[in-house]
């Protein structure tokens, strides 16, 4: 049932929101032929490469639609789901598997990642496979289980590097169970494949390492960090107090006689200490962001199933007074998810304007290069223009961005080739005040222009620009 509701959640309204930047990043790598994606992995973004390579064969054969684009993430949260409610079966009792799962299924923050081309939503399922392989390993000899649990965790790795923050979570959960029988060959066989993994993925960690100036752009730890990697782990920031009720009852329900993985041993460590290590890691170099985390929602929707099903033992109107403040506050999110400009950008509206305004043959100029990959989300609308800052495409310089003109007077003379140009103007994008500068001057060297017309959209304004003379200088 858990797959069933996963899915069809998933699937609701998944192309109702527009492509925002990081999807344009995913599209602009995975379309690329085979030699063209190794190079640009050579140079950055070798942390998502993985889940590249699964994106050119599915854009190969379903094409960059947002139906199409996403479904995969879609997929992975179904699966996903499933595998929380046996995992929550298994470890807490039928209850707490089934209210676990359909937690997972219609979580906020899981629908988030369903519905966007990034890998997220596979790390939460390969890390759920993990986690359901080493309460396997736990209670059986077998050894298709620690064989299983290494390749979740070389699966997890690479989906995202950060997820092998679940080995020393578990290291936890071992030690929370050191005084049970068997244990020391429990440790053993957890230790061999865990060694197994680690260095099956020695080589891809030292790229990622390489390619450190990808999260150069991340602040250092702040006041705001803590509130809201709470929100992203329970939905929302109204949804806050709600989960820390439900999850805090589900961390002190008592364990099961005669279950070898207790499920708050395991769902606690899991939830907090890759929050924990990886804050305090960004206190001496900034590496932290909420949905980094995205493998540990699933130890969440774990605690929310354990608290729900004790709520129920207590009573149905228990039950129910958790559930309708919880329906009442999710509701309104999950439908706010499928609006357009529900993301950080609304790259939709761009395209929407110049597909129904541009004429073939205008120019179109980015006043700062890092938006240049907005393009690349619905490359059509941009068929026909000329961007008059393009030196390389970004296919050509193995990037998203292209090579830039770097001189202003090479961008007017392209600018002097057109009568009327789209400057767009980015909110959200930090790039060097020189290089808008000398965009800027480019401009003003080839007008004076006419507005001819300016939109607006979420992260930035779009303005379309007709020459009322020859192009000198004003």
């Amino acid at each position: 049932m858990s797959a069933c509701v996963a899915l069809a959640v998933s699937l609701l309204g998944i192309s109702g929101a527009s492509f925002w930047v990081d999807e344009a990043a995913t599209i602009s790598a995975a379309e690329r032929s085979w030699p063209d994606l190794l190079r640009y992995l050579d140079g950055q973004d070798i942390v998502h490469g993985f889940y590249y390579l699964i994106m050119h064969f599915v854009i190969a054969a379903l094409g960059t639609g947002e139906f199409a684009i996403r479904l995969p993430t879609a997929l992975a949260t179904t699966v996903a789901a499933a595998l929380v409610a046996m995992l929550g079966r298994r470890c807490g009792g039928p209850l707490t598997g089934w209210l676990a799962g359909l937690f997972y299924a219609t979580g906020v923050t899981v629908t988030q990642y369903a519905q966007e081309a990034r890998p997220y939503a596979f790390a939460g399922l390969t890390a759920v496979a993990a986690t359901y392989s080493f309460a396997r390993v736990i209670e059986a000899r077998s050894v298709r289980w620690p064989i299983a649990y290494a390749l979740s965790m070389v699966l997890l790795g690479l989906f995202n590097v950060f997820g092998l923050l679940l080995i020393p979570a578990h290291a936890v959960t071992l030690f929370l169970l050191w005084s049970s029988p068997g244990r020391r060959g429990v440790v053993l066989r957890w230790l061999c494949s865990t060694v197994a993994a680690c260095a099956a993925l020695a080589p891809f960690a030292f790229l990622a390492v390489s390619q450190r100036e990808q999260v150069a752009w991340l602040p250092p730890v702040n006041d705001d960090m803590l509130r809201n990697t709470a929100a992203f782990l329970a939905g929302d920031h109204q949804l806050i107090l709600v989960m820390a009720v439900i999850v805090g009852l589900g961390a002190m329900v008592p364990r099961i006689p005669d279950v070898p993985a207790p499920l708050r041993d395991l769902a606690v460590p899991w939830a907090v200490l890759p929050v924990v290590v990886l804050l305090a890691a960004s206190v001496l170099d900034p590496i932290f962001h909420p949905r980094y985390l995205f493998f540990s929602v699933p130890a969440v929707a774990l605690l929310a199933g354990a608290g729900l099903a004790w709520l129920a033992g207590q009573g149905t109107r228990f039950l129910v007074a958790a559930l309708v403040p919880l329906a009442v506050l999710t509701l309104p999110e999950q439908v706010e998810l499928r609006e357009q400009d529900s993301k950080s950008d609304d790259l939709r509206a761009i395209a929407q304007v110049l597909t129904a305004h541009a004429r073939p043959g205008d120019g179109i100029l980015y006043l700062d290069q890092v938006s240049r990959w907005d393009a690349e989300a619905y490359p059509a609308a941009y068929r026909g223009l000329v961007d008059v800052t393009m030196s390389e495409t970004p296919v050509q310089a193995g990037n998203l961005i292209g090579t830039p003109l770097p001189a202003a007077s090479d961008i007017a003379d392209r600018l002097r080739r057109t009568r009327r140009v789209w400057v767009i103007d980015r909110e959200l994008v930090n790039s060097p005040d020189e290089e808008v500068r000398v965009r800027r001057a480019a401009l003003n060297s080839t007008g004076p222009y006419a507005r001819r017309g300016e939109w607006h959209y979420k992260a930035g304004t779009i303005r379309l620009l007709e020459r009322t003379s020859g192009g000198g200088r004003r």
